[in-house]
C-alpha cells in the first residue's frame, strides 16, 4: 500500500512540476518579443562555460554528424558553417581535408573560435551575424551545414525560410545542406499548452509576432521541429528533403534544387 501510494504521489508531482513549465515557458514566449529571445540566447551562450573550452571545441563530430558528413559530403571540398559556436565543426571537417569558412551570432564565442583556430593553424574565415541572417560576403561553396541545434534557435517560420532561402545562395546546385535540431510528436501535449498559453498573452498584447506550436522557451527559445515541418521549410526555401533521423539528435540533409525560390 505505501508503495502504491508513492508512486501516484510521484505520478502527480511530475505532472504538476510540468504543468508549471508549461506556465512558466508560455508566459514568457508570451511576453518576450523576438529581439529580447536572441538577447536571451546570446546571454544563455556566453555564459555556458562548455563552448569556451578547448575539451569540446577539440572534440571532433559526433557519431550522427560523423555518418551524415561521410555519407553526403563526401565529394564536398568547401563548406559555409553558420551557428559555429566555439569551432567545434570548423575543426572537425578541417581536419578532414574541407575548406571552412564560418558565421556565429554570439561575438563572445567568435573570439574564441578565432583564437582557437589561430592556435591550430586553421585559416578559417569567421563573422558575426545576427541569429537569422546569412551575412553578406560569402561566395559559393560545396555544401552547407547549419552548427549542432542551431536551426532550432531561429525565431519563427518566416525568419527560418528567409535564412535558408539566404543560406541557398552560397550552395552549387544540387549541393547538401545539414540541419540538426529538437523533435516532438504532433500530440505533445506541454508544447500545445505552452503555445496557448503563449497565443493568449501575445494576443493581450496586439503583438504582431506570432507564435507557433512548437516554440518553447527552455534555456533559451527554442521550436521543436516535426519531420513535416522540417521537409515543408526546405522545399519553401530552394531544397528538397533528402534524408532524416531521429537517432542520436535530430537531423536532415536537404539538397538545393537548381533552380532558387524567389
Amino acid at each position: 500500500m505505501p508503495a502504491r501510494i508513492f508512486l501516484t504521489c510521484d505520478r502527480w508531482l511530475k505532472r504538476f512540476v510540468t504543468g508549471l513549465q508549461a506556465i512558466h515557458r508560455g508566459f514568457w514566449l508570451g511576453v518576450l518579443d523576438r529581439e529580447a529571445l536572441h538577447h536571451v540566447a546570446e546571454r544563455d551562450y556566453s555564459a555556458r562555460e562548455m563552448y569556451r573550452t578547448s575539451y569540446h571545441n577539440l572534440s571532433g563530430l559526433f557519431p550522427w554528424e560523423e555518418t551524415v558528413i561521410s555519407r553526403f559530403f563526401g565529394d564536398c571540398h568547401s563548406v559555409l558553417l553558420g551557428a559555429a559556436g566555439g569551432g567545434r565543426e570548423i575543426i572537425a571537417l578541417s581536419r578532414r581535408g574541407i575548406q571552412v569558412d564560418a558565421f556565429e551570432s554570439c561575438q563572445e564565442l567568435v573570439e574564441v573560435s578565432r583564437h582557437l583556430l589561430a592556435v591550430e593553424g586553421i585559416g578559417t574565415r569567421v563573422t558575426v551575424s545576427p541569429p537569422d541572417r546569412v551575412p553578406d560576403g560569402f561566395g559559393r561553396y560545396d555544401g552547407l551545414i547549419m552548427g549542432w541545434g542551431g536551426y532550432a534557435h531561429i525565431v519563427g517560420r518566416e525568419a527560418r525560410v528567409r535564412f535558408l532561402a539566404e543560406f541557398r545562395r552560397h550552395v552549387r546546385p544540387g549541393g547538401p545542406i545539414l540541419l540538426s535540431f529538437l523533435t516532438r510528436k504532433p500530440e505533445s501535449l506541454q508544447h500545445r499548452w505552452i503555445f496557448a498559453i503563449a497565443r493568449f498573452i501575445r494576443v493581450l498584447r496586439r503583438s504582431r509576432e506570432t507564435v507557433e506550436p512548437g516554440d518553447t522557451l527552455f534555456y533559451a527559445y527554442l521550436h521543436f521541429f516535426t519531420q513535416d515541418e522540417i521537409r515543408q521549410e526546405l522545399e519553401d526555401s530552394g531544397y528538397h528533403l533528402e534524408y532524416y533521423s531521429e537517432a542520436g539528435y535530430g537531423h536532415a540533409v536537404g539538397r538545393a534544387t537548381h533552380s532558387e525560390k524567389t
